[in-house]
């Protein structure tokens, strides 16, 4: 028995170590970066990894000013414990189920619908999972067997298979909520002073219900209308010349290739790095091509592997990608390719700040931009608009 315990007691730590750093993707996470009608109003650069002192320490540690992030992680991990031991040994198809709901139901945050968090907010989140497993006797003998860790699964008919399968859906995306917002906590300066960015004050709301959801043309089309010019040089135009790394170019029957020279050594990292640049950073007649090189120099990039989810590129630094190596291998690429953005001067294109009702509020420009998501729902690529830029800035001399 004591084994028991104890072997419980390990996956748990194990468990909640994972859901302290791991961000969704929405991620993440992970990601950050507006117009102006006020000339006081400037939209300097700015680096969306900066962290203030004692952020680590913030984010890994428990917090009384966000006690609701500790309930819902200490629910999740005896929740997916009893889940993943019990409950999908009784009803493997439970999974499935899972799978299909996550991937139909996983939410978007536009301009016209942003995630809006305060702790008020996962508050009432949470208890209404708590209340559903109140709803039924099914339900309600699974909660106390997941709140003394327990191990025994009632009959549940398809029904309640079906609602079962909901509610790990709707932990999992509290859960992320929560880690979103424990991380805002924890920069929550620099959010406050983030609200600058916000261009919802200065567009039609109806005419951008739908500009999450636009194909690049509409959606530029859409943005030279609506979005003033510092708001759309800061979003999307290179708006920073500093990295030292350089790009040759060559003009091949009226196409362009572009040649970045990468330092790494490890075959297996080389494979994934050449197919997330070129695959990503390509349009009709521009493409980025990879040439790995044996020494390092300040115009050769190079990729810093982290043991941790978070990825980034520093301001001062931009000759160095740092990338998260537990990231899930088929997020890799993506991330990779969005921070290979910010090596060439873009910033991101999604929005997140502290508003003056102390809410955190955080939404995308647009849904297919990898400089603006990365959340897998659309199939994710690099505006053309971005390869003309890149192009005139490393090939005026092939024109």
């Amino acid at each position: 028995m004591k084994q028991t315990l104890e072997l419980k007691k390990e996956k748990m730590h194990s468990h909640n170590l994972f859901s302290l750093f791991l961000l969704s993707l929405i991620a993440v996470t992970m990601l950050s970066c507006g117009n102006s009608l006020h000339k006081k109003r400037t939209l300097a650069y700015r680096n969306p990894f900066f962290a203030e002192e004692g952020y680590d320490a913030c984010v890994n540690q428990r917090s009384s000013e966000v006690s609701v992030v500790d309930e819902v992680f200490d629910f999740e991990i005896k929740f997916k414990t009893f889940y993943d031991r019990f409950l999908l040994v009784k009803y493997p198809q439970i999974s499935s189920l899972v799978s299909n709901k996550y991937r139909i139901g996983q939410p978007v945050f536009t301009i016209t619908q942003p995630l809006i968090l305060n702790s008020d907010e996962l508050n009432r989140q949470f208890q209404n999972i708590i209340d559903q497993f109140h709803s039924s006797w099914e339900l309600h003998f699974l909660y106390g067997e997941i709140l003394s860790y327990g191990e025994s699964v009632p009959d549940l008919s398809d029904e309640m298979r079906n609602v079962v399968a909901d509610q790990v859906v709707y932990l999992e995306t509290l859960k992320n909520h929560a880690i979103r917002f424990k991380k805002a906590i924890c920069k929550k300066k620099q959010l406050v002073s983030n609200q600058k960015y916000d261009v919802s004050p200065f567009l039609d709301k109806v005419k951008w219900a739908n500009a999450y959801y636009e194909n690049e043309d509409l959606f530029f089309k859409l943005v030279s209308e609506q979005l003033p010019l510092n708001f759309r040089q800061h979003f999307f135009s290179i708006s920073r010349d500093l990295s030292p790394v350089t790009l040759s170019c060559k003009k091949n029957q009226a196409k362009f290739q572009l040649l970045v020279r990468i330092y790494e050594e490890n075959l297996d990292h080389q494979s994934m790095i050449k197919d997330a640049i070129e695959s990503y950073w390509q349009s009709d007649d521009i493409k980025v091509l990879v040439n790995f090189v044996s020494s390092k120099n300040e115009n050769i990039l190079q990729i810093y592997w982290l043991d941790s989810y978070s990825s980034y590129v520093e301001f001062d630094n931009t000759a160095v990608i740092f990338l998260g190596k537990k990231n899930h291998p088929s997020l890799q690429p993506k991330i990779l390719a969005h921070e290979f953005g910010h090596v060439l001067g873009f910033n991101d294109c999604y929005v997140e700040f502290f508003n003056q009702a102390d809410q955190f509020v955080y939404y995308e420009l647009n849904g297919y931009n990898l400089m603006c998501s990365l959340n897998g729902k659309f199939p994710l690529k690099i505006p053309s608009i971005y390869m003309r830029q890149v192009a005139s800035k490393y090939c005026m001399d092939q024109k």
